[in-house]
């Protein structure tokens, strides 16, 4: 193995705050496997995908003010030891685990910290998929909270940009990859309906969901003096791009793709 990879790159997570020791076994406990065998197989630098959920409602304690107004941008030296929920638990044990396994081993560590991750072929279960999918065949949508809730939403190839550039680095680093750009549920749902040419639908508001945050907001300055890295998708451009896949393609998605994630 050893003459064969010099590197790994992990993006493991799973879905569930209902069933958390299967989220920590498939989470946390693969990741540690996998940086004990990177250990034991000299490989020389291994990248953990976290997430910006371990910030919990940083960006909202930090600006002090109305939720939603004037928001501060999270950073790395952040203080983030109150995960709102188990995946956010389990990636930050993640992020230690990392730094624990780069001491005994001397093995590189880099972490980026994704910020709400959108873009063509994505998850289905995620919020901004489910709605181009309903909106597209003319159904109702659900919405968790009043729809002004703010996600740093960054576009899948901004993401793979600065993962590459990532493979440059050295030591043990946590870096945020986000867009720096919040847009609230409304706004994403208000230009899907732009793009599909909607202009009545009903939107069923409900309460908001446990472990879920008010707002995500990527402090880039770190990404941008050692990566050299900024977005170059904006919102518009990218949900459009998501769109615009959407429509091509939906007639060929596999069934459970498409269904299994009402």
């Amino acid at each position: 193995m050893a003459n064969l990879c010099s590197g790994y790159l992990s993006l493991i997570s799973r879905k569930s705050i209902e069933e958390p020791y299967r989220y920590i076994r498939n989470n946390l406990v693969a990741s540690i496997t996998v940086l004990r065998a990177a250990g034991e197989y000299g490989i020389q630098k291994v990248i953990l995908a976290s997430s910006s959920s371990v910030y919990g409602d940083s960006a909202i304690q930090r600006n002090q003010d109305v939720p939603g107004v004037n928001l501060l941008g999270c950073g790395e030296k952040y203080q983030v030891a109150q995960p709102l929920s188990p995946y956010a638990m389990t990636k930050r044990a993640m992020e230690l685990s990392g730094y624990t396994y780069h001491k005994l081993y001397g093995y590189d560590v880099i972490i980026p910290r994704f910020f709400t991750v959108y873009g063509e072929a994505g998850r289905p279960d995620m919020a901004y998929f489910k709605f181009i999918r309903k909106l597209y065949h003319g159904k109702s949508i659900d919405v968790y909270g009043d729809g002004r809730q703010l996600r740093d939403f960054t576009y899948i190839d901004d993401i793979v940009d600065g993962l590459m550039a990532l493979r440059e680095v050295e030591g043990y680093e946590i870096i945020n990859l986000g867009s720096s750009n919040p847009i609230s549920l409304n706004t994403m749902i208000d230009h899907i309906k732009d793009y599909l040419a909607i202009v009545d639908i009903d939107i069923n508001y409900s309460e908001i969901q446990a472990g879920d945050v008010w707002a995500t907001y990527a402090d880039i300055t770190k990404a941008k003096d050692i990566l050299n890295w900024t977005p170059q998708w904006s919102f518009d451009d990218g949900i459009h791009e998501t769109v615009r896949w959407y429509r091509e393609n939906h007639e060929t998605l596999k069934e459970d793709y498409e269904i299994n994630f009402e």
